[in-house]
């Protein structure tokens, strides 16, 4: 599971700490809580990062030391600054007993004040990363510097044959037009009142092709209903009919009523034309009182940085 802050502009973030809420009985510590941040196309892990003691690590701390909010031990890492809109703490759960969830009492989120600081600056640039052919779309530069007036912009492409820019180039933004499928960059120079280039940005598009993503999907399951105690297999068809190869994550979820306690989930790069079984599954509990499972095809590659683009409708089995 993730839990994520965004603001609308960017801003350089170096540190964040975490105050957990639990109760011993249905919410308990997680057994980790990595950080993520967002570089303007995709969700990346924030490397680097220290805890309180100035040692090495790879997740935020898990500790507490008092249950139904009486806990005051925060939690927290520094990091290499980061420029961004959005940060993301990727929670990995207790395994048992099934149905155990996570609670934050508090999470806060430091920045470095570098308004202050003539040599820290940063530009990303935002927009729609898979246009399909034919579109034009706008993109838009985040500049991190202090009071520097003058500014100009430099937009350019690396691959005409892909894209192109339709108008003018030397505004925060740009409009963009999709003509080929692939990949291509769009790039933003900041410069300076004498034409000094200060700092660059890049943003990678895929191009889909005029008809988007197109499949056909059958899901099939090895029992005709929920059955306690066995192990349940959702297999998925898959077939791309699209114009260029999709990444898809097959994802099976078992609920208790409407509340997720289990999830299980499969990904692959499907090539034009081609057709795919992919399979996921889990061992079911016992009481199945109150208990469904879903299954559904998105975009992507794992839970973390898919789109949530949904490709299927959702299949239920009870």
């Amino acid at each position: 599971m993730w839990i994520q802050c965004t603001w609308s502009e960017p801003y350089i973030i170096d540190a964040t700490r975490v105050m957990w809420w639990y109760d011993n009985g249905g919410v308990k510590l997680p057994l980790s809580a990595i950080v993520q941040y967002w570089n303007g196309s995709e969700f990346v892990e924030v490397t680097n990062m220290k805890d309180a003691s100035g040692n090495p690590v790879t997740s935020v701390g898990v500790e507490g030391n008092g249950t139904l909010g009486n806990n005051r031990i925060w939690n927290g890492v520094t990091f290499d600054p980061i420029v961004t809109t959005k940060l993301r703490l990727l929670i990995t759960e207790p395994s048992s007993p099934v149905g155990v969830g996570v609670g934050i009492g508090e999470w806060e989120i430091f920045g470095l004040g570098v308004l202050d600081d003539p040599e820290l600056r940063s530009v990303i640039i935002v927009g729609e990363a898979k246009p399909v052919i034919g579109d034009i779309n706008t993109y838009k530069t985040f500049v991190i510097y202090p009071n520097l007036e003058g500014v100009t912009y430099e937009w350019s492409v690396d691959n005409e044959n892909i894209i192109r820019i339709v108008g003018d180039n030397t505004g925060e933004t740009v409009n963009v037009e999709a003509v080929n499928v692939g990949i291509a960059k769009i790039t933003v120079k900041m410069k300076d009142s004498n034409g000094n280039v200060l700092t660059t940005g890049t943003y990678t598009l895929t191009i889909q092709g005029e008809n988007g993503p197109s499949f056909d999907i059958n899901t099939s399951f090895n029992m005709d209903g929920l059955t306690p105690g066995y192990t349940l297999n959702a297999r998925v068809d898959v077939t791309n009919n699209g114009d260029e190869d999709y990444k898809v994550i097959i994802i099976a979820a078992l609920y208790e009523a409407d509340k997720m306690v289990n999830v299980s989930y499969i990904s692959k790069i499907i090539s034009v034309g081609a057709s795919e079984s992919l399979s996921c599954g889990f061992k079911l509990p016992s009481d199945l009182t109150n208990h469904k499972v879903k299954v559904f095809v998105w975009d992507g590659d794992n839970l973390q940085n898919t789109n949530m683009i949904p490709l299927s409708d959702i299949v239920t089995l009870e």
